[in-house]
């Protein structure tokens, strides 16, 4: 590719493969955007705003975060947790910060269920 002079022209392979992700891409974002709001509504004080055009996570900063990932695993809530603790290192942002899903796999429905469930734990436990 080094010495490659010309520009290839796109397969219609291709073509139909981009123009199919453009058709998905839309209703991808809506579906994000809209359980982030939803989250955002019923967990606000727990609320890391992020400055994105294309969320992939809520993210809220709470207390005892490993006890509520533990106590979400139990529902089927599988949260990833994007800054580990690290040995002899501490950091409000590795204790408390936990990444919750928001991608069109999941229905409003969905998103209200994990925010009673977040709020029931701070709640009652």
């Amino acid at each position: 590719l080094d010495r490659q002079t010309w520009i290839n022209k796109i397969s219609s392979y291709s073509l139909f493969r981009l123009i199919d992700f453009l058709s998905v891409i839309e209703g991808e974002y809506k579906a994000r955007k809209n359980n982030y709001n939803l989250l955002y509504e019923n967990l606000k004080d727990k609320a890391i705003k992020l400055n994105t055009n294309y969320p992939s996570f809520f993210v809220i900063s709470v207390e005892k975060r490993d006890e509520l990932r533990k106590f979400l695993f139990t529902k089927k809530i599988f949260c990833p947790v994007h800054w580990p603790s690290i040995e002899g290192v501490s950091c409000q942002v590795n204790d408390k910060c936990l990444s919750i899903p928001i991608d069109s796999r999941y229905s409003r429905n969905d998103m209200l269920q994990i925010a009673t469930y977040i709020n029931y734990f701070y709640d009652y436990k």
